[in-house]
């Protein structure tokens, strides 16, 4: 009797905790799968609200947001007539971005210039100069420009001079020349966060005519060359018709050195030295009046 009671008393403990293991799994199964179903949906679905679905094109195919109906899934859009219109040189082109304030295009611009010889090794003195230039476009334009040098010995030429000595040198006089221009660079910039200055940036490449005079003992001589100029300029605009401007000019010419004293060639009778291609590079800055 004890042995079928003790019998007994197993198999309900052993039915007991098959209940409740099995009771257990299904708690956990229910759970997995709440979660699951809550992030299929989103956090608009879990919190019970109604999810709007992504417009389909008329192939059934589902859009993007931004994507046209005729767009494909993959396609890119295509922005470069935005991109040119947001360079554009006239207002009438992008009513919504202008970004040149101040135009060179069809108008004439006269400047006064004042500067400095930079690269003589014997001479030092000011540079008066005047431009008068017609812009075609924004970029294109053709310069007329006329340079007069008031110069004079520098330094290293006074102590040669004081030791009994004179250097063999040239002094440039005039230059007149016609230049083409290019203004690739148009641009602005903030000032201490309270001012915005607008400039541009052009070169100009020409021909001329170089004056400059051989230093004698017996007198002066002024000679004339062809020469061919290569400048930098930038504008600063101060308003619609006036801007402020500054010139980095180079030209190259052949300049014909000579013996300074007429009994320094002794019976060779060439007075000359060198007549090689000389490059003279100028500092300069003015004020440009547009009109």
């Amino acid at each position: 009797m004890k042995t079928m009671k003790g019998f007994s008393n197993m198999k309900t403990s052993v039915i007991t905790h098959l209940a409740i293991g099995a009771s257990f799994a299904g708690v956990l199964l229910l759970s997995l799968n709440a979660n699951a179903q809550g992030e299929g949906r989103g956090p608009a679905a879990a919190s019970g609200k109604p999810v709007a679905s992504a417009p389909k094109s008329a192939s059934g195919t589902q859009q993007t947001p931004g994507q046209s109906a005729t767009q494909g899934p993959d396609e890119k859009v295509d922005i470069s007539d935005l991109e040119k219109k947001y360079w554009s040189t006239k207002d009438t082109d992008f009513n919504v971005v202008q970004n040149r304030l101040y135009s060179k295009a069809n108008r004439f611009l006269m400047s006064a210039n004042f500067g400095t010889l930079i690269n003589d090794p014997w001479s030092t003195g000011q540079i008066y100069g005047g431009n008068l230039a017609y812009y075609f476009s924004e970029h294109l334009g053709a310069e007329l420009l006329f340079d007069y040098a008031s110069t004079q010995d520098n330094t290293a030429s006074k102590r040669l001079i004081e030791k009994g000595a004179y250097p063999d040198n040239n002094k440039i006089t005039q230059f007149i020349g016609l230049n083409a221009v290019w203004a690739p660079f148009y641009a602005k910039m903030s000032v201490l966060t309270s001012t915005i200055i607008y400039f541009d940036m052009s070169i100009g490449l020409g021909v001329g005519m170089q004056a400059y005079v051989q230093q004698r003992d017996d007198g002066n001589q002024t000679r004339q060359t062809p020469a061919v100029e290569l400048d930098v300029t930038q504008h600063f605009y101060l308003n619609k018709h006036f801007a402020v401007r500054i010139d980095l000019k180079n030209r190259w010419y052949t300049n014909e050195v000579v013996y300074y004293r007429s009994t320094s060639f002794g019976a060779t009778g060439n007075r000359v030295i060198s007549n090689n291609i000389d490059n003279t590079t100028l500092l300069m800055a003015g004020l440009t009046f547009m009109f």
